[in-house]
């Protein structure tokens, strides 16, 4: 009964994704916007605190941390 349920939603799902696609209104994950991200990098490399990054740049506190674990991370 559960995987019932189970693939039925994931059916629809993937029709609703079709559709959307079709009509223009979807186009997957999120799109990376490289130059406020490399505006943010900087930010952080000068160590600003994300209060004064977000009134420079006017983006979220979440976008900051996200380039921020990004930026930590050794290649």
């Amino acid at each position: 009964m559960p995987r019932d349920d189970y693939e039925t939603r994931h059916k629809r799902q993937v029709q609703g994704i079709a559709k959307s696609k079709a009509e223009g209104k979807y186009s997957g994950h999120r799109r990376i916007n490289e130059s406020q991200h490399q505006d943010i990098r900087d930010q952080l490399s000068l160590r600003c605190s994300y209060s004064d990054i977000q009134q420079k740049l006017g983006c979220s506190g979440a976008a900051i941390a996200r380039v921020a674990k990004i930026f930590k991370k050794p290649n």
